[in-house]
């Protein structure tokens, strides 16, 4: 996930619940750097350093169309105009 949480969640989050959500993406983040290197050595002895780099590439894939197919483009908008548009009050 990288920096993803950490530029999302200044924009995603209303001010009521930013505090508690950022700790929440935070510790998702940091869980899942634990999981990819706790996992790595028994992954890549699984299924060799090709195979671990193509699960790795499949996810970068899978979170890429994620990002263009289901997160909103929030350049020059508001908060509110965000929060319309993800209620479906455009």
């Amino acid at each position: 996930m990288g920096p993803v949480p950490w530029l999302m969640m200044g924009e995603i989050f209303p001010a009521s619940i930013r505090s508690p959500a950022c700790g929440l993406a935070a510790l998702v983040n940091w869980s899942s750097g634990f999981v990819v290197t706790f996992f790595f050595d028994d992954l890549q002895s699984l299924v060799e350093p090709q195979g671990c780099f193509l699960f790795f590439a499949a996810v970068c894939f899978i979170a890429a169309f994620f990002a263009l197919l289901v997160l909103p483009e929030t350049k020059g908008k508001t908060f509110e105009m965000i929060a319309n548009e993800l209620r479906g009050n455009i």
